[in-house]
């Protein structure tokens, strides 16, 4: 089958590229690929934002019952997003670069498509009312990042829907079984220390893109069974066997087409936390990053006027985490215990 990368996938393949740039030290590579994020966010606002509620031809009683019931079942878990082509960490990030590029009118216009995405995150409101010139940072001062990322978003799995007007008919679609529970993320150990916000839900991003493909999914499998059902009662009808033969063949290959398509990732997270405190002094510090009932220590050095970003992922019971300055090329890249790492 021909595969479509769905928007959210592709910007979180974006996001993954910056944190990628900015980890190996090409800052200016992470300043182009966040430009590159911003262009592809407003160009799939543009293109899915107007298509939103279209609906597609051939739409029946029966499959407008079919996408209800199922939309329902989803309603749980797109709760926590706009739509499936925006990502607020996204936007966030690339707001993060221009800011510490000097370029703060790009940085402020980030901050805002953030914080109006997902306004619960205070990290993006806060960033939001600088960007409103109510709460400017001072001189001197440092920014932390902490950047927490959750399980990994549930795989997809096939439901058998049965076709009730062809009988002996049915048809899959995929469906996700479970609804990822909030994980409680807090950081310690400076002034500021205090629980973590969701910045972006991914499971929620990857039901929405499901939801909104339903619609097709559904007709599509109904025109499909609805042919194969003709064309077999054509098939009786003229009692040739090569004929009964030859549609047999050709209802196997529709079966097959019919079966669910239940590629999902595996390994992106649930869901990404995220911490930040912009008006840090400089010096040494011993935070502690828990995540319900475990946690992991974490050492970083601040320089003035320094913004640093300490990237952690949980899976299982092993902590791994990266901590770098975003301040240019030569900046270390150091591990969670303050140490640096060979490149």
């Amino acid at each position: 089958r021909e595969y479509y990368l769905p928007p959210y996938e592709l910007n979180m393949a974006i996001e993954y590229g910056i944190l990628s740039q900015i980890f190996t030290g090409k800052r200016e590579d992470a300043l182009a690929d966040a430009r590159l994020a911003v262009y592809v966010q407003d160009s799939f606002a543009g293109l899915y934002g107007a298509d939103a509620t279209s609906e597609p031809e051939g739409m029946t009683e029966q499959a407008r019952g079919l996408i209800e019931e199922q939309n329902s079942a989803l309603e749980s878990m797109i709760a926590a997003s706009r739509n499936s082509w925006e990502n607020p960490l996204l936007w966030w990030l690339t707001g993060v670069l221009f800011e510490a590029d000097g370029d703060l009118e790009a940085a402020w216009q980030s901050y805002r498509k953030a914080s109006a995405v997902k306004p619960e995150c205070a990290v993006f409101a806060k960033d939001a009312a600088r960007a409103e010139g109510s709460a400017t940072p001072r001189s001197g001062r440092s920014k932390l990042i902490v950047m927490y990322e959750q399980d990994f978003v549930p795989v997809r799995e096939s439901l058998k829907i049965p076709v009730p007007i062809y009988t002996g008919f049915s048809f899959d679609i995929p469906k996700y079984s479970t609804t990822t529970l909030v994980e409680r993320v807090s950081v310690s150990g400076c002034k500021h220390g205090c629980e973590a916000g969701v910045a972006v839900d991914v499971c929620s991003l990857a039901a929405r893109d499901l939801k909104e493909k339903l619609p097709g999914i559904i007709v599509r499998n109904l025109t499909r069974a609805a042919v194969q059902a003709g064309a077999q009662a054509s098939a009786n009808a003229a009692g040739n066997n090569y004929v009964k033969l030859a549609v047999f063949a050709g209802n196997m290959v529709v079966s097959a087409i019919r079966r669910a398509d239940t590629r999902s990732w595996v390994t992106l997270p649930a869901m990404q936390h995220i911490w930040c405190d912009s008006d840090m002094s400089p010096g040494e510090y011993s935070l502690c990053v828990g995540a319900d009932g475990s946690s992991i220590p974490v050492k970083v050095s601040l320089s003035p006027g320094e913004t640093r970003i300490v990237w952690i992922a949980k899976t299982g019971t092993v902590w791994h985490g990266v901590s770098a300055c975003i301040g240019g090329a030569g900046a270390p890249l150091l591990d969670l215990r303050g140490k640096e790492i060979k490149r």
